[in-house]
C-alpha cells in the first residue's frame, strides 16, 4: 500500500520454522532473534523525526509470533503517541493473530497484513514442513477484515510431487478468501533456489531444474506466467502456467462480486493514485504508462529504431506493467563461489 514515505525496519532476525521451499533453514539455521520492544520503537520515532517518514514497512522474515512481544509493541506505540501507520509485507503467521492482538495492530496504526498460507491442500502442507492449519487463517483472516486491516495472502503451487488434485485445493482456498476479503490473491510458481531443502530433490528429477550457474539464475522469477517450469511431474509447465492465470482471475472476480464497494474505490485509485492493494497499484502502473504513450503520440515523438516498436502498442505497454519482459541472455556476473570446506556441524 502507498501511504506516503515509507521506511524499512527489522524487528526479529531469523525463522523458527523449516520449511522445505525456503533457504533460511541452511543460511541462517532456525535460530530466531527479537529485538527489544523500545529498541524498534526508538528506531521508527527517529524515521519520523529525522526523514519525516509517516509509514514503516516490516520485512521480517516471520513478524509475529510472540504474542506477549507484539501487544508490549503497541503499548508502546500508543504511550509515545506516534502518529504513523505500519504495514506487514512480506508474509507472516497466523498463531497469534487473534482479535485483541489485531485490534491492538491497527489501534496502533497497522494498515496492511500478510499472510502466508502457502497452500491449501493438507497434503501438501505435510510435504513442505509448513506447519499452519487452514482452518485457523480463516479466522484470524475474518477477525482482521473486522478491524479493517487490509489483508493479503501469499500462495504456491507446483511443489515436487504436487498433483493436479492438490493444486486445484489450493485455488480452491484462495476462493474461500478472496471471498472473507482477502484484497491481494498472488498465486507465485514453486522456484528451487539453492539451500532450500527441494532445491537438490527437484534437480535430481527435473531437467529444468540446473545447476548453479548465471543462466539459472537469470531464468529465476514468477512475474511472467509462461516462463516458469513445473517441478512436479503430475503437471506440466503449460498447465501450471493456465492454473495461475485461471487462479488469479477467479479470486480477482469473486473479491469484486463478494465486494462491490472495491469497484469505487479502485475508480478513485486512478483518479487519485493512492492505491489501497497491489491490484490497484498496478492499474495505477499501466495508466501512467497509458498516459505517456498517449502523450507522446501526441507529441509525435518515438524512436525510430526497432527497440522502441512496443511502445507505440498501448496494449503492449499495459501487459508489459504485469508481465516482464523475459530475458534470454545470461546475466554479467561473477561465476559462483563453491564453498571449499564442509558447513559447520551441530550448529543450533
Amino acid at each position: 500500500m502507498n501511504l506516503g514515505r515509507a521506511m524499512p525496519i527489522l524487528a526479529t532476525r531469523g525463522c523458527p520454522y523449516s520449511c522445505t521451499f525456503c533457504s533460511s533453514p541452511a543460511m541462517w539455521t532456525t535460530r530466531y532473534y527479537v529485538r527489544d520492544v523500545a529498541d524498534v520503537v526508538d528506531e521508527i520515532a527517529s524515521y519520523v523525526d529525522r526523514y519525516a517518514a509517516t509509514n514503516v514497512d516490516f520485512y521480517d522474515l516471520t513478524a509475529i509470533i510472540k504474542r506477549d512481544w507484539i501487544l508490549a509493541f503497541c503499548a508502546e506505540l500508543e504511550r509515545r503517541g506516534l502518529d504513523i501507520t505500519y504495514q506487514l509485507p512480506t508474509g507472516t503467521r497466523s498463531e497469534v493473530l487473534d482479535e485483541e492482538v489485531l485490534r491492538a495492530l491497527y489501534r496502533t496504526g497497522c494498515r496492511n497484513i500478510c499472510y502466508a498460507p502457502e497452500s491449501g491442500s493438507p497434503k501438501t502442507l505435510a510435504r513442505i514442513k509448513k506447519k499452519v492449519k487452514p482452518e485457523r487463517i480463516l479466522g484470524s483472516i475474518r477477525a482482521a477484515n473486522r478491524t479493517g486491516i487490509v489483508v493479503k495472502a501469499n500462495l504456491m503451487i507446483g511443489f515436487p510431487d504436487e498433483t493436479r488434485a492438490e493444486l486445484w485445493e489450493t485455488v480452491r482456498f484462495g476462493m474461500k478468501l478472496a471471498w472473507l476479503g482477502v484484497e491481494d490473491l498472488p498465486l507465485f510458481p514453486f522456484i528451487p533456489y539453492p539451500a532450500m531443502e527441494l532445491y537438490d530433490s527437484a534437480r535430481a528429477r527435473t531437467a529444468g531444474c540446473r545447476a548453479m550457474s548465471n543462466e539459472y539464475f537469470a531464468r529465476l522469477g514468477y512475474g511472467d506466467l509462461d516462463s516458469a517450469p513445473s517441478f512436479t511431474p503430475h503437471v506440466s509447465s503449460r498447465q501450471l502456467a493456465w492454473v495461475r492465470a485461471l487462479g488469479m482471475l477467479s479470486f480477482l472476480v469473486v473479491g469484486y462480486a463478494r465486494h462491490p464497494q472495491r469497484i469505487l474505490r479502485t475508480l478513485r485509485a486512478l483518479v487519485t493514485e493512492h492505491s489501497t492493494s497491489v491490484v490497484e497499484l498496478r492499474l495505477v502502473d499501466v495508466k501512467r504508462r497509458l498516459l505517456t504513450w498517449a502523450s507522446r503520440r501526441a507529441r509525435g515523438v518515438f524512436g525510430r529504431d526497432a527497440g522502441h516498436t512496443a511502445a507505440k502498442d498501448p496494449v503492449a505497454v499495459a501487459v508489459s506493467v504485469t508481465a516482464p519482459v523475459r530475458r534470454e541472455r545470461a546475466l554479467d556476473l561473477p561465476p559462483p563461489v563453491v564453498a571449499e570446506e564442509p558447513p559447520l556441524q551441530g550448529v543450533a
